[in-house]
């Protein structure tokens, strides 16, 4: 939750002309990876508009503000890097392709001939600004506290007894 607070505080705060092809791409990224999990599950884009009963337009219309939050976010921390002169290492390269391999059960060739060197040094470089942004941040604790007030106890019920009279 702290991440994304101080994502949104980082996106609330910037002032920035966005330009409109990279929110409609970021966009169109996220409805292919949503097809592509539909797909993974035996369906596909076009039978779930019609089950839900709307077009490619509106469907796009609800990943927006996502989308939008993202490439905000993205300019912000590629901003970071380039005033911290933040830097990524052949070695972090290196370890990153590993694991890439390790975690898709594939070659260390195949993910370099997969993923360009010089992108994943950019994302590999976003995150170390997401990184110091975090560590950096000074949190603090702004949760309204609600003093939430016991019922009032009612007064236990006084028992009665009467005893019989025996005669």
């Amino acid at each position: 939750q702290v991440e994304n607070d101080i994502v949104d505080k980082i996106v609330d705060d910037m002032k920035a002309e966005i330009p409109e092809a990279m929110i409609t791409n970021r966009v169109k990224q996220m409805v292919q990876d949503f097809a592509y999990r539909l797909q993974m599950q035996g369906m596909n884009i076009e039978t779930y508009m019609q089950y839900t009963g709307s077009n490619m337009a509106e469907f796009e219309n609800t990943f927006r503000p996502q989308a939008e939050k993202q490439v905000k976010m993205r300019l912000a921390l590629e901003k970071i890097v380039k005033l911290e002169n933040i830097e990524v290492s052949d070695e972090e390269v290196d370890a990153e392709i590993k694991k890439m391999a390790e975690s898709y059960g594939v070659t260390e060739e195949q993910v370099k001939a997969a993923v360009p060197v010089k992108e994943m040094k950019k994302d590999l470089a976003v995150t170390k600004a997401l990184e110091l942004v975090k560590s950096s941040a000074v949190v603090t604790d702004v949760e309204k506290k609600t003093e939430k007030k016991a019922p009032a106890k009612k007064p236990a019920a006084k028992k009665t007894t009467t005893a019989k009279k025996t005669t």
